[in-house]
């Protein structure tokens, strides 16, 4: 994680009876004159309710992806494909928090080709609460990671362990075949490992290509054209207690139109 005035502490736990004080360090914990709201692992308004897992995710072990990446790795730029649709791994995924709408403009419903970044509804978990340790929501909520800017982010707001997700609805279907995930901003907050995932109903879930190895700060996966109206990403290793896992900016490629998810004009 990284905030513009952030310092270093550590966090003590001291017990009770025989006295004992054990301490951890934590990077970049932003201290403010006001109590920090105490941390909760849900989900935004519109995405998926339950325990923080994602809706489509896994179910069984609660990890959002399949027990194993797919087969082929990852290479420093790209992602590979996994050669089919594979489903969503292990179990069937969840259908709650998932409306066919969401929060969709009409304008966004129609058209061709690539929806603009506008156009995408984020979801993403977990989801820190509002100014969370006095952070602004932009270094943490999942809106910044589409809004065009490097500067802001979306965040976890705690280490990530290997069950965090991050998802758009593109708000109409069309044929996809890659996403750009950039950190270049915040590169220590990247992935340790992960998968890509499309879905034409936001409950059925395919992987079309998965990386065992660390994404690099500015990741691009390629993969054959799906059709698919909702993407996801899933981090599945474990980053240093030191490092949230970020999203600086996120976008989806259309068949036939490289970073086509883009915004003209964006920072």
């Amino acid at each position: 994680m990284r905030a513009g005035w952030a310092g270093r502490a550590a966090l003590c736990h001291i017990g009770l009876g025989v006295v004992s004080i054990q301490c951890n360090p934590i990077d970049d914990i932003v201290f403010s004159s006001e109590a920090a709201a105490p941390f909760v692992s849900g989900s935004p308004s519109g995405a998926d309710t339950g325990s923080g897992s994602p809706s489509g995710a896994d179910t069984g072990s609660g990890s959002p992806s399949a027990g194993s990446p797919a087969s082929g790795s990852a290479g420093s730029t790209s992602g590979s494909a996994s050669g089919g649709a594979s489903g969503a791994g292990s179990g069937s995924p969840s259908t709650s928090g998932i409306s066919t709408t969401g929060g969709c403009a009409v304008s966004c419903t129609t058209g061709v080709g690539c929806p603009a970044q506008s156009c995408y509804v984020p979801s993403a978990s977990p989801v820190p609460p509002s100014r969370f340790v006095g952070l602004p929501d932009n270094k943490l909520l999942p809106q910044y990671a589409i809004d065009g800017k490097l500067a802001t982010r979306y965040s976890t707001g705690r280490p990530a362990v290997g069950n965090e997700w991050f998802r758009v609805d593109l708000c109409r279907t069309v044929y996809v075949d890659g996403i750009n995930l950039n950190d270049t901003v915040d590169p220590t907050n990247v992935a340790a490992s992960y998968n890509v995932q499309v879905s034409l109903d936001g409950t059925t879930w395919s992987q079309v290509a998965a990386s065992a190895t660390r994404a690099p700060p500015n990741l691009t996966v390629t993969f054959p054209p799906v059709m698919a109206r909702f993407v996801r990403v899933n981090q599945t290793g474990v980053l240093a207690m030191t490092d949230w896992w970020s999203i600086d900016e996120f976008s989806v490629a259309c068949s036939g139109a490289s970073d086509a998810g883009r915004d003209a004009g964006s920072d």
